[in-house]
């Protein structure tokens, strides 16, 4: 954990409601979508962002329809530090 990483999560109220929301349980990205009133693409985007800090993780990479996405370790660290 960084704290330019938690700098990173902070910049975005939708970062760190998504980190929120991943919190209780992996989550497809159209659960997120309903549960944050914002277009999948910006989902998707945010996603994306997180994944590449290795903060969150897709369970199943190979799936066209229904990723799941949690937290990982880091990101669960990064969320107490907020």
């Amino acid at each position: 954990m960084s704290w330019e990483d938690v700098g990173f999560v902070k910049a975005s109220r939708y970062r760190l409601q998504i980190l929120n929301l991943l919190s209780d349980g992996p989550k497809t990205p159209r659960e997120l979508v309903d549960s944050l009133k914002i277009h999948f693409s910006q989902v998707s985007f945010i996603l994306n962002q997180l994944n590449e800090r290795k903060m969150v993780e897709c369970l199943n990479p190979e799936a066209v329809k229904g990723k799941l996405y949690h937290l990982t370790e880091k990101g669960k660290d990064i969320l107490t530090k907020v």
